[in-house]
């Protein structure tokens, strides 16, 4: 078991633990091992992302800044009343739009990320989606199912059935 400082907290990390990357989703870590890449004996831990049947290597030293434990249940309850409450406004301006969602999808805050897929569901109700809008509404969505998933125990579709009730409100 190896234990790494994240965002000021300690988790324990081993073989088969899920954890959640910013950009990637949830994973699993299949394994935590030496690697002689560069002959210095670098320790990496290997994480699958069975969404997009990625395998990522990542140093044991960048851990902490890269990834996190998945939220839990109390989380995600509070995630999806975020959904159904938030009333934040949008650019119609595409360009800036999109640059502030691809800004909220790449921090991977969940709470952000639900405000991206909020207000892209509200475009898309309009008619008025960018290229770049369905991208991220398609990322944003994928995200949160996943994310909820995990944390209420549940498959990713009805996370997703969840998801669509929360926007409704």
């Amino acid at each position: 078991m190896h234990s790494f400082q994240v965002r000021s907290t300690v988790i324990e990390v081993k073989r088969g633990d899920i954890v959640h990357h910013p950009h990637y989703g949830i994973g699993e870590v299949r394994s935590i091992r030496e690697r002689n890449f560069s002959f210095d004996g670098t320790r990496f831990a290997e994480i699958f992302f069975q969404t997009d049947q990625l395998k990522l290597m990542l140093r044991e030293d960048d851990l902490a800044e890269t990834i996190c434990p998945p939220i839990r249940e109390r989380r995600a309850h509070r995630l999806l009343d975020h959904l159904t409450t938030w009333q934040g406004e949008v650019s119609s301006s595409w360009k800036t739009r999109a640059n502030a969602h691809q800004k909220k999808l790449d921090e991977g805050d969940p709470k952000g990320i639900a405000e991206v897929y909020k207000s892209l569901t509200a475009q898309e109700r309009q008619g008025k989606l960018s290229a770049a809008d369905r991208e991220h509404l398609k990322k944003s969505q994928r995200f949160l199912s996943e994310v909820l998933a995990i944390a209420l125990d549940m498959s990713p579709s009805q996370a997703s059935g969840k998801i669509a009730e929360a926007v409704k409100g």
